[in-house]
């Protein structure tokens, strides 16, 4: 009945949870490189100092420790995912430096848009059936067909008064 407030943000466990699955599900920057300052060994196999290492990011959110690693369910964030699992904003001193206000914003926008509307695809239409281009970062190919959604006011008094 109110717009979102700061005081919110903690709140939203099922909201922050569906962010998380679909960062995890598509995320944005599949992969990323970063080169081993120092000779080390990682998962038994010898790198010497200044070898490029790429993280499939991507094929990491896939992994055997999410319960249902292919399949876009909440159930994959039902408990704590510890981050070696789970880097959509990247880690240490590389990680994204605005990942606290994207999550309080990706937050703000949902429950706004949700609170307001209902949402959405045609039939058929949906993440999965979209062509994408993976150049530095995968978003849909612009030759395709676009996602199609549909916004439908939940109460049409409470739109316009906005």
């Amino acid at each position: 009945d109110r717009d979102i407030r700061i005081d919110d943000m903690h709140k939203l466990k099922v909201v922050e949870n569906f962010i998380y699955e679909s960062m995890r599900y598509q995320p944005v920057v599949d992969v990323i490189m970063r080169k081993a300052l120092q000779d080390d060994v990682i998962d038994g196999y010898p790198v010497k100092k200044g070898t490029n290492i790429i993280l499939n990011i991507g094929r990491m959110h896939r992994l055997e420790f999410f319960p249902k690693p292919n399949e876009f369910t909440l159930e994959n964030f039902a408990k704590n995912v510890p981050y070696r699992y789970f880097q959509p904003f990247g880690f240490g001193p590389r990680g994204c430096a605005g990942k606290y206000i994207a999550m309080v914003m990706m937050k703000a926008i949902l429950v706004t848009l949700l609170r307001r509307f209902h949402v959405q695809t045609l039939q058929g239409m949906c993440v999965e059936n979209m062509k994408k281009k993976s150049d530095l970062s995968i978003h849909p190919d612009e030759s395709g067909n676009f996602l199609a959604i549909i916004f439908t006011p939940r109460n049409s008094d409470m739109c316009l008064e906005h």
